[in-house]
């Protein structure tokens, strides 16, 4: 008796070939080092697993990258509690070499530097998603500006994450703030 094998473009594990409608990728695609498939070729269970592995950290991966994005778009549209959904309840924050533990002090920190502002832009990139089982390390870059009465206060860095995955998802359980450089004026954070 054959290994099992699965269509791939239906995802349902119904023996048979990968589809042999046109679509992206027919000429093979390497993804974390598993072997080109074209139509017409089988897939073993081994490769079905291996596969479903391969979608399950992609997606843990995205995951994390949204807990970066949605952090910066909750400070920059003020949106406290959307922030507090990112954290662990009792994760802790180093910002300008000051500790914040709980969520809730993240939060009042984070609120009580920005909400005098006239504007932030806060912009991520470049990241950096190390997956290990229910806990990962994320790092990314950012620049965020600060304005207040065309006065403004540009941060560089990097944000150096511990997450972790909890019954509603992934959370950062731990955000460090490593400040690189910065320009404008200080004083615009300070109402």
């Amino acid at each position: 008796m054959g290994a099992a094998r699965w269509h791939t473009h239906d995802m349902t594990h119904q023996p048979g070939r990968i589809g042999s409608q046109p679509r992206v990728g027919d000429q093979g695609t390497v993804v974390a080092g598993l072997p080109r498939l074209g139509p017409g070729d089988l897939i073993t269970a081994d490769l079905w697993n291996a596969l479903v592995d391969a979608t399950g950290a992609l997606a843990d991966e995205r995951a994390i990258l949204a807990l970066a994005t949605g952090y910066a778009l909750a400070l920059d549209d003020r949106r406290w509690d959307d922030l507090a959904e990112l954290f662990t309840p009792n994760a802790t924050a180093l910002y300008g070499g000051v500790e914040h533990v709980g969520v809730a002090a993240i939060v009042a920190r984070c609120r009580s530097a920005l909400e005098t502002l006239d504007a932030s832009h806060h912009l991520v990139g470049t990241h950096s998603v190390e997956l290990r089982g229910d806990e990962s390390t994320h790092r990314c870059y950012l620049q965020a500006q600060h304005v207040r009465n065309r006065s403004y206060y540009l941060v560089a860095g990097q944000y150096r994450d511990h997450c972790v995955r909890t019954e509603a998802g992934w959370r950062i359980a731990r955000r460090e703030l490593h400040v690189s450089w910065t320009e404008g004026d200080v004083k615009t954070l300070r109402g």
